[in-house]
């Protein structure tokens, strides 16, 4: 079984369901922006981009920020149109291309939990005396988003030491030193497992002493 690998971003999602589109021959301009002016050069121009996001809390308020996100990508699919081609025809086949590539591909598909909905319709533009024709989907993708804390300040090591009871005799009395090293047992725990992560449990340096003359302090290290 596959293990879903969730995207961070929407632009890992844009870009790589552009990856995609430009697997799909036929062809002459593919782009990750929308087509402000129409170009008969360009065309057919197969592009795809960001329309909007919106994001819903995911759960109660209680910790850092985390969302239910609905990504909407639009993919355009433009063809000059004319009484002497079929172009019509042929941008409705690679209409249902566009759809199954995208709905079909399990690495694409591993990046968010699913397509809500997706709309598709056929616009139709006149620049003077030319036609052109547009194959335009909206593909509504759900996925969660979490934004951790950004944490500067981090805690690599806590140095213990005991104290004498008042009225105590130094030489009759253990005194233990304790270190907890988060940095060293971290390295230590992902050079068996492989992973570069920072870790929360430390490992503990016990030192006992003895003798030791009240208000001086001693620091022991391996």
């Amino acid at each position: 079984m596959t293990t879903a690998q969730f995207a961070t971003d929407e632009q890992e999602i844009h870009q790589s369901a552009f990856a995609l589109l430009q697997t799909i021959p036929g062809y002459t301009t593919y782009a990750d922006t929308p087509m402000y002016k129409v170009l008969p050069a360009e065309l057919p121009r197969l592009s795809i981009y960001i329309q909007r996001d919106h994001a819903n809390v995911d759960g109660d308020f209680a910790s850092d920020p985390h969302f239910v996100v609905v990504l909407t990508l639009v993919v355009s699919s433009i063809v000059e149109l004319s009484d002497d081609n079929d172009n019509l025809a042929w941008l409705e086949q690679k209409s249902g291309e566009i759809k199954t590539l995208l709905m079909t591909n399990v690495p694409f598909q591993l990046l968010f939990e699913g397509v809500r909905e997706y709309d598709r319709k056929l616009k139709f533009t006149q620049v003077g005396e030319t036609m052109f024709g547009e194959h335009e989907i909206e593909m509504s993708i759900e996925y969660r988003k979490r934004w951790p804390p950004n944490v500067q300040d981090d805690l690599d090591l806590i140095h213990v030491e005991s104290a004498y009871p008042p009225g105590s005799d130094p030489s009759q009395v253990q005194q233990i030193v304790r270190e907890y090293d988060f940095v060293t047992q971290t390295q230590q725990r992902n050079h068996r497992h492989g992973t570069p992560n920072r870790g929360s449990h430390a490992r503990k340096r016990h030192h006992t002493q003895t003798n030791q003359a009240p208000g001086k302090r001693r620091v022991f290290r391996e």
